[in-house]
């Protein structure tokens, strides 16, 4: 997180409790998004997660425009 906020703005800084609930919002999202690949797995009757479930927990998951910029990024 440190090191995108530099890349993007180099004289911007962030605080010790700022970056805590930053990491707790990227394990949190993380954790969504693995339940819920896991889940898409689940209902393909598959046992290998691959990118396409993971594209598929990141639409149901994220809401509207930020699931087509998560997919694109990734």
């Amino acid at each position: 997180i440190f090191r995108c906020l530099k890349q993007l703005h180099p004289s911007l800084g962030i605080s010790k409790k700022s970056m805590s609930i930053m990491n707790s919002f990227a394990v949190d999202l993380l954790d969504r998004l693995g339940s819920e690949a896991a889940r898409v797995t689940k209902y393909a009757k598959k046992r290998t997660l691959s990118g396409r479930e993971v594209h598929a927990a990141a639409l149901l998951t994220l809401p509207g425009e930020i699931a087509d910029y998560a997919v694109d990024e990734a």
